[in-house]
């Protein structure tokens, strides 16, 4: 604590005297306050100045500096309230109206918050920080012209300021420019390169522009120099998630060639890029069904629906199937095909995979029932009642089995009988 340490002893004991007088308890206050407050530890700063302002409501320095800590603490109201104690005390200081113009901002004063700042820079009108302020207000009120206008003096002012640059690509990105944009932010960085706030936004700006590389070099500059960086973290994750996307697309463009293996590899990157994409693992388990890989198929298929549960309410239940049908989990495979049918009855091939895998497990009695839901769909189609025939062949009904599968030649009689019709 150094000299502060003996002060604020010795003002703690003028405090505790009850022979002290106000005028010397006061100044005590003030001077244990101003010690605090340089050694940085507000919260005890701020006890000092409240105790001094309910013993001398009159004392504006007290309820300037009051302001200062509460803003600085984020009670921008309570700060507001004290600034303006301050000002009716006629307290007259350059630093208290650029805080009590921040504090209107941060009240969303915006109006007012303008009118005090122009004020300000009528008296200041080359002081940049005061301009910089003034623009960022406008920006507030998505007045860009007149944000730019007081920016540019800036720049003009003093045309090494890094955050006047900063604050420019900020209103050319709110105007849609983003190429301007990523002019005055890499301007910027040539002056402050390390800035991570800078680097950030020059890598949102890229991602608008869909430069990912370049995107991704910038924040994993600010990543290295700050691992913990919140902000850096999502965005990272963001851009993996988007670059996982461009992988899925070109995978979906290999599927309509039929080249199953580039697709398999592009679909493996997405996955790589982002785990948590649940459609890659889904149509991935289908390239590798395509492939015949059953085993990987199902893995993905399952890692689907433990990431997607809304899945299993649709068409997963088909293609699960097919898979367990082929790796011979012919018992699983019934089940998944139940839940599809139960999920779309009219759905034709989850019936005919289902009367396959049923006939597969000597299930006919089963498999009939669905065969005889084939005829109701599709009262009209050979096939249906061919395969009704032949389940009843199965089942040791000829005489049935005779009648269905002359049914199915009245309807086509160029249809060819077989005891497997299936697709």
């Amino acid at each position: 604590m150094g000299l502060h340490e003996p002060a604020i002893n010795h003002c703690k004991i003028v405090i505790n005297n009850k022979k002290s007088s106000n005028i010397e308890i006061n100044k005590a206050l003030y001077y244990v306050g101003n010690s605090y407050f340089s050694l940085d530890q507000p919260d005890k700063a701020l006890e000092a100045f409240s105790n001094l302002i309910k013993n001398d409501k009159n004392y504006p320095e007290a309820h300037y500096l009051k302001g200062v800590i509460l803003l600085r603490q984020g009670k921008s109201k309570l700060a507001k309230e004290s600034f303006e104690n301050a000002i009716l005390l006629n307290y007259t200081n350059k630093q208290l109206s650029r805080l009590y113009a921040k504090s209107l901002l941060q009240n969303n004063d915006k109006k007012n918050a303008i009118l005090k700042l122009t004020e300000l820079t009528l008296t200041e009108p080359k002081d940049i920080i005061l301009l910089t302020e003034l623009s960022k207000a406008y920006i507030s009120i998505e007045n860009y012209s007149k944000a730019i206008e007081k920016i540019n003096k800036v720049i003009f002012l003093n045309n090494n300021y890094s955050n006047a640059y900063f604050i420019r690509s900020q209103i050319k990105s709110l105007q849609g420019d983003d190429k301007k944009a990523l002019e005055d932010i890499t301007r910027a960085l040539r002056i402050e390169n390390n800035n991570n706030r800078y680097l950030i936004k020059k890598t949102n700006i890229l991602m608008q522009l869909n430069n990912y590389q370049m995107a991704e070099y910038n924040i994993k500059k600010v990543l290295h120099a700050d691992p913990n960086n919140y902000n850096a973290k999502k965005i990272y994750e963001r851009l993996l998630k988007i670059k996982a996307e461009i992988s899925i697309k070109q995978a979906r463009e290999f599927v309509v060639n039929k080249n199953y293996l580039k697709a398999s590899e592009e679909y493996s990157n997405a996955i790589k890029l982002d785990t948590s994409n649940s459609y890659a693992y889904f149509e991935r388990s289908q390239i590798y069904y395509a492939l015949k890989k059953y085993e990987l198929a199902l893995n993905d298929i399952n890692t689907a629906e433990e990431l997607n549960k809304s899945f299993s309410d649709h068409s997963i239940n088909f293609i699960k199937g097919k898979i367990l049908f082929n790796i011979g989990s012919i018992e699983d495979s019934i089940k998944s095909f139940e839940k599809e049918i139960k999920y779309k009855p009219g759905n034709v091939i989850g019936i005919l995979w289902q009367i396959r895998a049923l006939s597969k497990n000597k299930e006919y009695s089963s498999a009939k029932i669905y065969a005889e839901k084939l005829i109701k769909i599709d009262p009209n189609s050979a096939r249906s009642y061919s395969i009704l025939g032949d389940i009843l062949l199965f089942m040791g009904e000829l005489e049935e089995s005779n009648k269905y599968h002359a049914l199915a030649l009245k309807l086509d009689p160029n249809y060819k009988i077989a005891t497997k019709t299936f697709n």
